[in-house]
């Protein structure tokens, strides 16, 4: 995981090659805005080596939304055998 020294954290941070993913991991099955606060301070740190910031959540739909891809827990495997995209 990863934490700031003000508190914000990420649940997983995975090598991808040069790229770091964020990964946020949420029980929820409806999306909240909040899930992604973290998520953006990480990439504004990462920058350039940063993947697109995903969040794991226990909805049913897969979808991407303001940057950040929203994937069911049941798709999360398939998803891991997918290269990520840079955040551009």
């Amino acid at each position: 995981f990863w934490r700031d020294n003000v508190g914000n954290e990420i649940d997983l941070v995975i090598e991808e090659g040069q790229m770091l993913r964020p990964v946020e991991i949420k029980s929820g099955a409806t999306i909240a805005s909040d899930w992604t606060r973290a998520l953006a301070k990480w990439v504004g740190w990462a920058g350039e080596r940063s993947a697109i910031p995903t969040v794991v959540y226990g909805g049913a739909q897969s979808l991407t939304r303001l940057g950040t891809q929203f994937t069911p827990w049941r798709d999360w495997p398939a998803v891991m055998q997918k290269p990520s995209v840079q955040n551009k």
